[in-house]
């Protein structure tokens, strides 16, 4: 690690120690629905079509006025499910979020964004709309169960950009796993043809409905493989799309400041806040479902109220909790790693890149 990377880590280290007595809210997910049209194969929440959750709009709105009234600068708004599209009052909530001043962002699989829907999310004021595309049809077909998930992606992205390129960020984000591991040139090319923004790299993740498909998580080789891409494509001058790796893990001197453009910090409960489609009030919505992290919930509680007096345990430092991390010469950095792959039960991450990549 040269000194000057470390002066940097060890600034961060400092910052995340502020932020953890000074939270700042700076994104807030609404699961609008915990139903799906798909059921993927590494999805974390393990969504479907049997669920039938949905957050109540005037729920929705008393957070939202909670939040303009109580916060100093307004977060933006992130969009995720299941599939956010499978919202029966979705465009009402958009002018709602567009009248409150709230910028706002969405995830989704594509397979419901025809031209109308497109021209009506663009006309919303999408700040960025991220669609899930995880290879070539084969390796996306599979990951998600259908044999029309490519196909409807494509489209979806398609009229995306046909209505939206110039006003909202239109990002590819393809989960890497043992299925398209070898075809990471081939979805850069894909994203590059479809004239995107942005391609998001993402590896699988080991929890929710992953779990029952180990064969599908990456080897140890992979990692390096996947990463040494990333930092080889972000490397391009002519590059006319960015390439990124998502927000988890702590990277290691080796990567850290080459494959995104922020040295890694775990947000979940220093800057980011969910609301889950049953109206608990938790952190990044990929953390696993445990009873001692709700926080809260809409009906009986104030966002508010919630954030500056709750949260406790996702501001703790677990690295001192982990018989795994405390020996660490790193651990300050990384603070016990991403909290969406924490083993709560065991005090331990279940992915550590440290250990991975030495």
């Amino acid at each position: 690690m040269n000194s000057e990377m470390l002066k940097d880590l060890n600034e961060l280290a400092k910052h995340q120690q502020y932020l953890t007595r000074h939270p700042q809210l700076r994104y807030l997910f609404f699961e609008l629905t915990d139903r799906c049209n798909l059921a993927c194969l590494h999805c974390g929440s393990s969504c479907d079509q049997h669920n039938c959750q949905y957050l109540d709009l005037n729920d929705i709105r008393k957070v939202l006025l909670d939040v303009r009234e109580n916060f100093s600068v307004l977060p933006q708004i992130c969009l995720t499910g299941g599939e956010p599209l499978l919202y029966p009052q979705l465009e009402e909530f958009l002018t709602m979020v567009n009248q409150l001043g709230f910028p706002w962002g969405m995830t989704s699989n594509g397979m419901l964004i025809d031209e109308k829907t497109a021209r009506m999310l663009i006309d919303q004021n999408a700040y960025s709309i991220s669609i899930s595309l995880d290879g070539l049809p084969e390796a996306h077909n599979y990951l998600r169960h259908s044999h029309l998930a490519y196909q409807k992606a494509v489209e979806g992205i398609n009229n995306l950009v046909r209505y939206g390129k110039g006003k909202t960020v239109i990002q590819i984000t393809s989960v890497v796993s043992q299925l398209n591991i070898n075809q990471l040139e081939e979805i850069y090319r894909l994203a590059e043809s479809l004239n995107v923004d942005s391609l998001r790299l993402v590896n699988i993740e080991p929890m929710g409905r992953a779990l029952l498909y180990p064969q599908l998580l990456l080897q140890k080789a992979d990692y390096r493989k996947l990463f040494d891409f990333i930092a080889e494509k972000r490397s391009r001058k002519d590059a006319t799309m960015e390439v990124t790796y998502g927000c988890s893990h702590y990277l290691t001197a080796e990567y850290e400041g080459k494959l995104r453009d922020h040295y890694f910090l775990c947000a979940a409960g220093i800057y980011v806040a969910s609301i889950t489609a049953g109206g608990d009030i938790v952190s990044c919505l990929d953390i696993e479902r445990r009873p001692e992290l709700i926080q809260g919930n809409i009906r009986t509680d104030k966002l508010s109220e919630v954030w500056y007096k709750g949260f406790s345990l996702y501001r703790l430092d677990h690295s001192r909790q982990s018989p795994r991390c405390r020996s660490c010469k790193e651990k300050r950095f990384c603070r016990g790693d991403s909290y969406h792959s924490y083993d709560f039960a065991n005090h331990q991450p279940l992915l550590c890149m440290k250990d991975i990549l030495e």
